[in-house]
């Protein structure tokens, strides 16, 4: 798949121009989905957004499905879920979108929520799917946040990762440089975006607690639950976190039983767990993306050859806008009417290539080598 390297459209090389062209200009893609409700063990649910093809367009391969996970304050409706799910499904590849905790509309029914490092969320829905479907071959695929924690899912897991290949998409393997790059200059925009739908979380899931408790009667569990959210910080606190270390040290790291904003990053960063991943993978990044410094790009150095990486000069965060060459008499015609979307081009064609070259699942030999 060399011959399908990524290159930026002629008229989108700027990182921030592919970083946020789609959400410009896209039309959202329509893609029919079933939702299922995915009860956790500690009392609270995920939401699963199912696109199975009526039809298997290819009988002579074992069936497919792909479980994604979406980046940061996204959802199953970000436009990169639901356009490689579309993407998907037109190969006859069915696909489950996952929602993070709170993530579907809905907050969620406990106090904690969702991080970088979630990965008992990962195994749980990856042994699902794995029950339900025990014959296919299961592929994962992580965009952003979603792909740090499925990175280190996959590296936890090892040979015992119940998903046969994976797909890491613009995530932020080392939490501490991303954090330190968000606060300066124009990543700033990004990040007070970003940390504002993250308060906006936060605030709606205060806002239902605190329902839930005065028309209960102040009786638990939502009584218990609004006052540990209350115990996160007074509104006027809560309305002064700017960064993303202010965000996890008085948020993620209270709820999610780490010490400090540092001991979050150092446990969840995936850095530390690609190099222990044992199931074909595929890492695609852009190392001009404007979330997180060159230098946190990951590395060949120190990972097995079961991990393929394509790290490209330009792409954006989640970006990776290409063109479709056409020719006039003058030669190529740049034309932003033509821009393609990269991602959903070749991940498909890599995931059928992985499940007709690798035997099925679960019981797979360790070693793989990610085919090229």
């Amino acid at each position: 798949m060399n011959s399908h390297r990524f290159q930026p459209h002629s008229l989108l090389t700027s990182a921030h121009l592919q970083t946020i062209w789609s959400q410009l200009t896209r039309t959202k893609p329509l893609v029919w989905r079933d939702r299922e409700r995915l009860h956790t063990p500690d009392g609270d649910f995920l939401d699963l957004d199912w696109h199975v093809p009526q039809v298997a367009l290819k009988t002579d391969l074992q069936p497919i499905t792909a479980v994604l996970f979406h980046g940061l304050t996204g959802s199953s409706d970000s436009l990169y879920v639901l356009g490689l799910q579309k993407a998907l499904g037109q190969v006859g590849i069915a696909s489950v979108a996952v929602n993070f905790r709170g993530c579907s509309g809905t907050p969620n029914w406990l106090p904690r929520g969702y991080h970088s490092g979630d990965t008992e969320d990962v195994e749980l829905v990856m042994q699902h799917v794995r029950l339900r479907f025990p014959e296919h071959f299961i592929a994962a695929v992580g965009y952003s946040m979603g792909g740090n924690a499925l990175c280190k899912w996959f590296g936890e897991q090892r040979d015992a990762a119940c998903a046969d290949a994976g797909v890491i998409v613009s995530a932020p393997f080392d939490l501490v440089a991303c954090a330190n790059h968000m606060d300066e200059g124009i990543s700033r925009v990004y990040r007070n975006q970003l940390v504002g739908g993250c308060l906006e979380y936060i605030a709606a899931k205060k806002r239902m607690f605190q329902f839930l408790s005065q028309r209960s009667g102040a009786r638990e569990p939502w009584h218990s639950r609004f006052e540990q959210m209350e115990a996160l910080g007074s509104d006027e606190t809560l309305a002064g976190i700017k960064s993303f270390w202010d965000f996890d040290r008085l948020i993620t790291a209270p709820l999610n039983n780490f010490s400090s904003a540092r001991d979050y990053y150092e446990r969840s960063s995936a850095k530390y767990f690609l190099p222990k991943v044992t199931r074909p993978l595929w890492v695609i990044h852009s190392r001009d993306d404007p979330f997180m410094p060159e230098s946190s790009a990951p590395s060949e150095e120190g990972c097995p050859p079961n991990i393929r990486f394509d790290i490209s000069s330009g792409g954006g965060h989640l970006g990776f806008i290409s063109e479709q060459l056409t020719v006039g008499l003058q030669g190529h015609i740049p034309s932003l009417r033509r821009s393609s979307f990269w991602l959903e081009e070749v991940i498909p064609k890599w995931i059928e290539k992985q499940a007709a070259e690798q035997p099925q699942s679960s019981q797979a030999p360790t070693g793989l080598v990610a085919t090229p």
